[in-house]
C-alpha cells in the first residue's frame, strides 16, 4: 500500500476528539482541566521518558503538547523549536500510553503536598516547563532580545496580570464611548480598576502558577543536561524534607526563589532572608518592562503604535496605580513566604474551588445541615452556604436527579443521586435543555473518577459545569440533565446502555417503556456489564502490578466502585461474579509466572471465558415430548436456545423449593406456570409436575429462578 492512501486511511480514521493525528483524545473543555496526584504525572513522565531519555526533549515535548499553554507570551516566537515533528505531533500513542498521554493533556495542575490545614497544595507545571525549555533548548531571535526568564519568570507573569487588568479597562472605555458618555480615570477612586486587577490575577496569575513559576526559576538556576527531567521534580517535590532550610526542595520554594530571581535581600545569622528597602520599587520598574513588551507582542493594534503610545497607557493613572499595586501585593506576597514553608500562599489568590458551593467539604453519606456534620466530621464556625448539604440536593433536583432525603440530609438518596451523576457525567454524551426542550448533544467537559456518592472537587466541577454550562464556554444550552431512557426506542436505548453506566431504576424504567424482549433485555445488561468489566480491571491487582499495567496501556476508564445503594442491581451483580471467576487468583505475581484465569483476566472470547447470566431463562421456541407410548399425556419439554440450564433448581418432586417454568402455549392451567421436577441439561429437557397440553407448535417461555415456597 502506498503512502499517499495510507496517509488517506489516517485521515479517514481520525477522530473529532483527537487533538492530533495519534494524539490525546480530550472534549473541548478538558484541555487543562483536571488536578493531578504527583505520583500518576511522574508515572506518565516515565513513559515519556523512555521515548525520549534526552531530558531537553522531554521538556521540549511536554511543553509543546500543552500548547496553547497558560502564557500570555508568544511562546513560539520566543522559544526554540526542536524540530518540526515535534511541533506538529509532540507526543503520540507510539511515545507513551493512551492513559499517560491524555491524562497529561488534561492535567492543569499537580497536587504535590498538602498544606498545614490538610488542603491540597496545587502547582501549575507549565511555567516550570516554559523556564526549562527556555534554558535547555535555547531561544529564538527574538526571544534572545527579550529574556525568557523575564517573559516566563515573576517580571513576565505579573505583566500579564496588569495586561489583563489593561484589556478589561479598554473593554469598559469602549463601551462607553460607544453609548456616548464620558471616560474620565479618576486617580483618586481605584475602586474599579482594583476589581479587574482581582479578576485578571485570578484567571492569569493564581497562586498555583505563582508556585509554579517560582518552582521553574529555582529549578532551571541549578539545571544542567544531566539532570534526568522526572527524576529531578520527584526529589524537588519530594516527601523527603531537607534539614538544610536553603536546598533546592519545594518545601523552601519561597527562600529558593528570593535567592535564585535577584531579588535584593539580606540574610542573617540565624538563616532568617530579610528583603531589600528597595524591592518594591525595583519590582514596579521590572513589571513596567515586561508589560510595555507583552503590550507591543501580543496586541496586534498596540504593536503598530509607538513606544510612546504604550507607555501612555503604562503611565495613565489607573495604569501606573496598578503596576503600584501589583508592587505592594508581590512584595507583600514574598516577605510573607520567604521564611515559610513552601505551601503558605501569603495571601495571594487561588484558584476558586467547585466545593466553595458546600462550605469547601467533601459530602459524603452522614453529612448533615442540622447536626452541623460535613465531610464526615462534625464542624463549627461560620460556614458559606449554611446548609451546604441543602445546596447539594437543590442542584441534583435541578438537573433532574431524585432525592427523596430529608432537606438538608445526606442519606441514601442523596448517595444514589450523586452516584448516578458520577455515571452520567462519565458519558461522552448528555441531555441538554434549552428553552425547555431537551436533546442529545457531545459532552464538554466529563467525570473522570470512580462512582463513590462523595462529592469531591471533580465531583462537584461536574455538577457545576451541567448547571451553568455558559460559565464553561458551552453555548445554546442552559444546562445539563439527568439521561433518561424512557420514552426512547429499543435500538437508542441500546446505544445509550453501551455507552454509559445507569442504575437499575432507570433501566427498569426505560426497559418498561421500550417494550423489550427478554434477548434484547439481555443485551442492554451485556452493554452494561462490558463497561463494567473495564472499570474491575482497573481496579484489580493485575492493574497494580507492573508487569500487568502495561497490559492496560489503553484502558482509560475509572476505578470499579460497588454501588451498596444500588443491590438490586443484577448486572452489577453479574458483572463482579463474572470478572471473578475467570480471575481467580489475583495474588499469584505476574513476575513468576502469567496465568490466564488465575492472575490473568480472562477476555471475553476466550474460549474457556465463564459467564455470569443471573437473568431468569427465556426462549421462544418450548416443544412438548411427544407422550409416550399407550399415553396421551406427556410432563417433558424441550426448550430452544443455549441459556444454561445447569442453574435450574428440583431437588427431587419433594423439594420444598423449585423454579417454575411460564409456558405461553400451555392450556391445563390458566396461569401457565408449572413446577420443574427435573432437568436434562445435555437435552435441554424438563419435567414437569403436570402436563401443560399445549399442542405441536412450539411457543415462548421463561423460567423464574428461585421462585420461594411452592
Amino acid at each position: 500500500m502506498t503512502a499517499p492512501v495510507l496517509t488517506a486511511l489516517e485521515r479517514f480514521a481520525e477522530r473529532t476528539d483527537e487533538r492530533w493525528l495519534y494524539g490525546p483524545r480530550a472534549l473541548p473543555g478538558e484541555f487543562r482541566s483536571y488536578t493531578t496526584g504527583f505520583a500518576t504525572w511522574r508515572g506518565w513522565v516515565s513513559e515519556v521518558e523512555r521515548s525520549w531519555p534526552d531530558p531537553a526533549a522531554v521538556v521540549a515535548r511536554l511543553r509543546l503538547a500543552g500548547e496553547p499553554g497558560a502564557s500570555r507570551w508568544p511562546v513560539g516566537r520566543l522559544l526554540a523549536t526542536i524540530s518540526a515533528d515535534a511541533a506538529i505531533a509532540p507526543l503520540t500513542t507510539a511515545d507513551l500510553s493512551r492513559r499517560a498521554l491524555d491524562g497529561l493533556y488534561r492535567t492543569g495542575q499537580v497536587e504535590v503536598e498538602r498544606d498545614a490545614a490538610g488542603q491540597p497544595s496545587c502547582v501549575d507545571l507549565d511555567r516550570v516547563l516554559l523556564l526549562l525549555d527556555a534554558r535547555l533548548n535555547g531561544t529564538t531571535a527574538t526571544g534572545s532580545v527579550i529574556d525568557p526568564e523575564v517573559a516566563f519568570g515573576w517580571p513576565g507573569l505579573l505583566a500579564e496580570a496588569w495586561y489583563g487588568y489593561e484589556e478589561r479597562r479598554r473593554a469598559a472605555k469602549a463601551a462607553a464611548e460607544r453609548a456616548g458618555q464620558p471616560w474620565t480615570e479618576p486617580a483618586g477612586d481605584l475602586t474599579q480598576p482594583r476589581r479587574w486587577l482581582d479578576e485578571s490575577i485570578l484567571a492569569h496569575c493564581p497562586v498555583e502558577r505563582l508556585f509554579g513559576m517560582m518552582d521553574g526559576t529555582v529549578l532551571a538556576g541549578f539545571w544542567t543536561p544531566l539532570h534526568a527531567f522526572g527524576a529531578t521534580l520527584e526529589r524537588y517535590y519530594g516527601p523527603a524534607v531537607p534539614a538544610d532550610r536553603f536546598e533546592s526542595h519545594a518545601a523552601n520554594r519561597g527562600r529558593r526563589f528570593v535567592l535564585s530571581a535577584g531579588i535584593d535581600h539580606t540574610v542573617r545569622a540565624d538563616g532568617t532572608v530579610v528583603l531589600g528597602n528597595g524591592v518594591q520599587a525595583a519590582v514596579v520598574a521590572r513589571v513596567r518592562t515586561a508589560a510595555a513588551w507583552l503590550s507591543y507582542l501580543d496586541d496586534p493594534v498596540t504593536a503598530a503604535l509607538r513606544w510612546a503610545a504604550i507607555e501612555e497607557r503604562l503611565d495613565s493613572p489607573w495604569g501606573a496605580a496598578m503596576l503600584t499595586e501589583l508592587g505592594q501585593r508581590f512584595t507583600a506576597f514574598l516577605t510573607a513566604v520567604v521564611n515559610q514553608d513552601g505551601t503558605v500562599r501569603g495571601g495571594w489568590p487561588q484558584r476558586p474551588t467547585a466545593l466553595a458551593a458546600y462550605g469547601g467539604f467533601a459530602l459524603r453519606a452522614g453529612d448533615s445541615d442540622t447536626g452541623r456534620r460535613f465531610g464526615g466530621y462534625p464542624r463549627s464556625g461560620n460556614i458559606q452556604p449554611a446548609n451546604p448539604v441543602a445546596a447539594l440536593q437543590a442542584r441534583l433536583r435541578d438537573l433532574g436527579f431524585a432525592v427523596q432525603d430529608a432537606t438538608g440530609e445526606f442519606a441514601t438518596s442523596t448517595a444514589a443521586a450523586v452516584r448516578e451523576l458520577q455515571f452520567g457525567a462519565y458519558a461522552n454524551e448528555v441531555s441538554a435543555v434549552r428553552s425547555g426542550v431537551a436533546s442529545r448533544r457531545p459532552a464538554h467537559r466529563r467525570y473522570l473518577g470512580a462512582a463513590t456518592g462523595v462529592v469531591d472537587e471533580e465531583t462537584a466541577r461536574a455538577i457545576d459545569v451541567w448547571h451553568d454550562p455558559g460559565r464553561y464556554g458551552v453555548s445554546g444550552v442552559d444546562r445539563f440533565v439527568r439521561t433518561t431512557l424512557a420514552g426512547i426506542g429499543a435500538a437508542e436505548l441500546l446505544r445509550r446502555c453501551q455507552a454509559q453506566l445507569f442504575r437499575w431504576s432507570a433501566l427498569t424504567e426505560g426497559r418498561a417503556h421500550a417494550g423489550l424482549t427478554d434477548a434484547q433485555w439481555r443485551a442492554v445488561g451485556d452493554a452494561q456489564k462490558a463497561q463494567l468489566r473495564r472499570r474491575l480491571v482497573r481496579r484489580s491487582r493485575y492493574a497494580d502490578d507492573p508487569h500487568g499495567a502495561t497490559d492496560l496501556a489503553d484502558v482509560v476508564d475509572p476505578h470499579f466502585a460497588f454501588d451498596s445503594d444500588d443491590l438490586e442491581n443484577v448486572f452489577q451483580l453479574e458483572a463482579v461474579a463474572e470478572f471473578y471467576a475467570n480471575y481467580t487468583d489475583p495474588w499469584l505475581p505476574l513476575a513468576e509466572v502469567r496465568v490466564p484465569g488465575e492472575n490473568v483476566p480472562r477476555a471475553p472470547g476466550d474460549s474457556r471465558y465463564v459467564t455470569a447470566d443471573m437473568l431468569d431463562p427465556s426462549g421462544e421456541a418450548a416443544r412438548a415430548v411427544p407422550p409416550p407410548a399407550g399415553s396421551t399425556t406427556t410432563k417433558k419439554v424441550v426448550l430452544d436456545g443455549t441459556v444454561d440450564l445447569s442453574r435450574v433448581w428440583t431437588y427431587g418432586t419433594s423439594a420444598p423449593h423449585r423454579d417454575l417454568i411460564y409456558l405461553a402455549g400451555a392450556t391445563s392451567r390458566a396461569s401457565k406456570w408449572y413446577k420443574i421436577n427435573g432437568v436434562d441439561v445435555a437435552t435441554r429437557t424438563l419435567t414437569l409436575d403436570s402436563d401443560p397440553k399445549m399442542g405441536t407448535a412450539p411457543c415462548a417461555w421463561k423460567i423464574r429462578i428461585r421462585p420461594g415456597s411452592s
